[in-house]
This record gives C-alpha cells, structure tokens and sequence, in this order.
C-alpha cells in the first residue's frame, strides 16, 4: 500500500508516533465490549498500552495505519510481515460513533 491513500473524506495514511495516543484511546473503546464478554484481559486489545502502539509504528515488520474522515481519526490497522511474502492483517478497529 502506498503511504497515504484517499477515498472521498476518508484517507489513509501510514501512522506516525504522535496518532498513537489517540489510537490507543480508540481501540479501547471499540474492543471494551469484547472485554466484558470474553473476559480475556491482557490478550485483549483495550490493555494494548500506548508505547506497544509506538513499537508498532516504528517496527520493521508492522506496516501500522491510521484512517481519518475528514481530518479527524477514526480508527487504525496493522498489517504484519510474516514471511518474505506473507502478511498478516492483524487489527483493524474504526470508532463506535462512525460505524454503522
């Protein structure tokens, strides 16, 4: 994928250091309910902490995205590289007041 790819109002670009407490923020939220039902604590996306999403973006093997409407951000994806052709998308989360 190239770095930053637009759709209309909605964008994609690759992420940078500073979406990562916004992103945080959002992923908690959107995954609380799945906390709640499958009880799976620290395996679960809300105890992602901030500086695991920092890794991420800075990581060799993690392609890390953050999709905005408008200029506002909604959400993000991770894709990971397994092998030399081998990928992974690993999370993608859009915020509970944009899904539908």
């Amino acid at each position: 994928m190239k770095n930053n790819q637009t759709f209309g109002n909605l964008r994609i670009e690759t992420s940078k250091l500073e979406d990562a407490k916004v992103l945080q923020k959002i992923q908690e939220d959107v995954f609380q309910k799945d906390l709640e039902l499958y009880k799976d604590g620290e395996n679960c996306p809300v105890s992602e902490k901030k500086k695991s999403i920092e890794r991420k973006i800075s990581s060799q093997n993690c392609y890390y995205h953050t999709i905005y409407l408008d200029e506002k951000i909604i959400g993000g994806f991770d894709v990971r590289k397994k092998q030399d052709e081998t990928y992974l998308l690993h999370r993608i989360y859009i915020c509970i007041e944009e899904q539908n």
